[in-house]
């Protein structure tokens, strides 16, 4: 037991470390970075060693105190070993009296000596038989001396004084469950007199054939209940999922201005006319970019290429090189379209006026390659 704490503590401490050094010093590591080292086997291994290296010196010492007692039980070595320290105690002790008698002897004043002899004796007070026989049988009784005592004597088996209050309070409760339960079933008795037993009748003590009907009803209604919640709950999730699944379609519109809005914000049909609307008001560098998106998310509508935010056009590019061999007019054309918009959006060209035909162009020639594939 005291190793599963210790490898839970050691992994705990593991788990928690890194992320407690990123919090507190920005330190960023493999750790941090992912849990899938929870998946690794060295991880777990070294957690073992670990928690092997805590705990087997407080084994080998336990084994080392129980095969002590063990032999001493024949060699009184534990004795051998107490009397020792009480032999270079009392050495000590004796050592220092000496010393304290010498400097006392030495600066004794001659009026003191010469009156030292003279006082009256003080005799000890009589002690009675009965408290001196009480005195030696508590200290026999002692667990220094149990060692004496014979083995039929000693009590075997008994548990330590934690385990025991332990189960104690187990009982304890297990007592007190059983009392609210019993309590519980003569109040589901008493609000249904139809099955309550006949006072009448030869034995007025319940029985559990008693508490069968009442018990039953009472299961169901709880039964019933947490059933009706449920649904009601479920239900409830059901109406307000629905209109919302709807708004983003019909609201939503995005600012081409900003570098963040992703391609899949909107579909390929509402990119195409964002873009109709800003080419035919002069916005031909926006009404361009509003065409790139439109062709990211059919690309992404297909599962050519996968959205994020964290990925640049030529991570696009490279997405499509992987269907190449089944599409090639469709990963080349798009390679051309990324030249024309990363010429206009991120360079200083101006926007000639065969550009967008020909990104247009481009653009169908995507569409018709995956259609036909």
């Amino acid at each position: 037991m005291l190793g599963l704490v210790v490898f839970a503590n050691l992994c705990i401490g593991a788990f928690f470390l890194p992320r407690l050094l990123k919090t507190l010093f920005g330190v960023e590591s493999l750790f941090t970075r992912s849990n899938l080292f929870l998946l690794n086997s060295t991880f777990w291994a070294a957690m073992a060693a670990l928690t092997h290296i805590c705990v087997d010196p407080l084994v080998k010492s336990a084994y080392l105190l129980r095969c002590h007692y063990g032999e001493s039980l024949a060699s009184g070595a534990d004795l051998l070993a107490e009397l020792k320290e009480e032999k270079c105690s009392h050495g000590a002790g004796i050592i220092v009296l000496i010393l304290v008698g010498a400097l006392l002897l030495t600066g004794i004043p001659p009026a003191m000596a010469g009156n030292a002899g003279a006082g009256p004796a003080i005799a000890n007070p009589a002690v009675s038989a009965q408290k001196l026989d009480k005195t030696i049988e508590q200290v026999i009784g002692g667990p220094e001396f149990a060692w004496r005592l014979p083995r039929a004597a000693q009590k075997k088996h008994e548990l330590p004084g934690f385990l025991r209050s332990v189960i104690d309070l187990v009982k304890e409760w297990a007592d007190y469950a059983g009392k609210l339960i019993a309590r519980f079933l003569q109040w589901l008795a008493d609000i249904l007199p139809k099955f309550k037993p006949d006072k009448e009748g030869a034995s007025s003590v319940f029985g559990f054939r008693d508490y069968v009907f009442p018990l039953m009803y009472g299961l169901l209604a709880i039964f019933l209940s947490v059933g009706g919640v449920c649904l009601w709950r479920q239900l409830r999730r059901r109406r307000e999922a629905d209109p919302v699944a709807v708004l983003p379609a019909l609201v939503v519109e995005a600012d081409l201005s900003d570098e963040n809005v992703k391609a899949d914000e909107l579909s390929e049909e509402r990119w195409r006319a964002m873009a109709g609307e800003l080419l035919a008001g002069g916005e031909l560098r926006l009404g361009l970019r509003a065409l790139y998106l439109a062709c990211l998310a059919f690309l992404a509508q297909e599962r050519l290429i996968a959205i994020a935010f964290y990925k640049s056009n030529r991570d696009y590019e490279r997405e499509l090189v992987r269907f190449s061999h089944a599409l090639p007019e469709v990963a080349a054309s798009f390679s051309r379209n990324v030249a024309l918009f990363e010429r206009v959006w991120y360079g200083m060209h101006k926007l000639e006026p065969g550009t967008v035909e020909t990104f247009t162009a481009n653009f169908e020639r995507i569409v018709s390659g995956v259609r036909q594939g």
